[in-house]
């Protein structure tokens, strides 16, 4: 196909710039963060192991939240890897949420319909609200394994902490503070090179592709089985 160049304009504006500096970081962050970038590389096999040419799931409606959780895993790698830090986190969070939904909808089918009657009106919005409360939900992970609701709690919490909400860590993770002598500069860092952040991040993913999968794996049994990839499922909690 030969060679290809960015279009013309790229990369002569903040944003396109930004863009490109990010898509840098992700070749320097696999290179330099082997370990963990085979690790990433890992739980994505295990992940399209599972979705790849998947036919006739039962229930098919709770399997589509399993690709989501894919998906938004693969978005976690994406920004961890550009050194987005502090984006990791809301992914992150989704990469759980899908999948401990996709779980709550398989054990309790009869919550199907009202999942997808959701927006039909304030009366079917609350009957939502109630039935996917996250204590509803964490009891659902909890009754099928109770080491893995543990680490999707510690999980959940700081995806929160640390950047899906607004809070004081998801400002001060990335704050540098400069004294001079007339003033003080606060810096706000975009993309963070190699750093106790950058670690944290990747790590933080791995755990929760990894429990994402363990939470799959309560849902849907059978297909881990049947494509080989239970035991690689549980083996994946190892060091983590």
């Amino acid at each position: 196909m030969g060679e290809r160049f960015p279009p013309i304009g790229w990369g002569e504006d903040p944003l396109t710039r930004y863009f490109q500096d990010a898509y840098r970081n992700r070749w320097a962050s696999f290179v330099n963060a082997p370990e963990a970038s085979r690790l990433l590389l890992r739980i994505d096999k295990c992940y399209f192991s599972i979705l790849d040419n998947w036919i006739n799931p039962e229930p098919p409606i709770a399997a589509l939240l399993a690709y989501r959780s894919h998906s938004a895993f693969r978005a976690s790698c994406e920004h961890a890897l550009a050194g987005q830090t502090t984006e990791v986190w809301p992914t992150l969070r989704v990469c759980l949420e899908f999948a401990a939904y996709c779980l709550h909808q398989a054990k309790n089918p009869e919550l199907i319909e009202v999942w997808l009657r959701r927006h039909d009106g304030a009366s079917s919005m609350e009957a939502a609200l109630r039935a996917f409360t996250t204590a509803k939900v964490r009891a659902t992970i909890k009754a099928g394994d109770p080491e893995t609701e543990t680490v999707f709690s510690q999980l959940y919490q700081r995806a929160i902490d640390f950047g899906a909400h607004p809070n004081q860590k998801a400002v001060t993770a990335s704050l540098s503070i400069i004294h001079s002598d007339d003033k003080v500069e606060f810096n706000q860092a975009y993309l963070v090179g190699d750093s106790l952040q950058l670690q944290h991040g990747l790590r933080s993913i791995a755990q929760a592709g990894v429990c994402a999968l363990n939470i799959l794996l309560i849902a849907y049994p059978s297909r881990f089985s049947d494509v080989g990839m239970a035991n690689e499922a549980l083996e994946l909690r190892n060091g983590l």
